[in-house]
């Protein structure tokens, strides 16, 4: 089994991206799982505490646009979307096998619709007949208690 955490906002060395990912991948990798972090370009090809990250996505969760204001959630909703769509389908097509696992940590209204497009696809480019477990953490906008 192995775990694929797909972190489009890992971007530095520190903060609650980095901590929340290594203490994931550390108690998958107790039980037995190989572990794989996908991050964004700004956080180098590395492995950090024996678990490896890989440099991908292009946007994180948290991009902004200089937009008109009054179109600005909608242009960054369809912008940050397809990114990130687009990145994760930039995949090889045998990157993902039967039995992995994914998980999506801290997913904003910006990367989700991207994200659950792509994992209806996914099915598509594996070997497998069946979709790859997914669990997505949402991040609830900032002001609601």
């Amino acid at each position: 089994m192995r775990l694929i955490i797909i972190d489009p906002s890992l971007d530095a060395y520190s903060g609650h991206h980095l901590s929340l990912d290594l203490k994931v991948a550390h108690h998958f990798k107790e039980n037995g799982a190989e572990c794989l972090i996908i991050g964004h370009r700004a956080f180098p090809d590395a492995e950090v505490e024996g678990v490896p990250i890989q440099a991908h996505f292009r946007e994180t969760a948290y991009g902004a646009l200089d937009t008109n204001i009054y179109a600005r959630a909608h242009d960054e909703f369809i912008h940050f979307n397809n990114r990130v769509f687009e990145d994760l389908c930039a995949l090889p097509d045998d990157f993902f096998q039967p039995g992995d696992l994914l998980l999506a940590p801290t997913v904003t209204e910006k990367i989700l619709e991207g994200l659950l497009r792509w994992h209806v696809q996914l099915r598509h480019k594996t070997t497998t007949d069946s979709a790859l477990p997914m669990t997505v953490f949402l991040m609830m906008p900032t002001g609601l208690y």
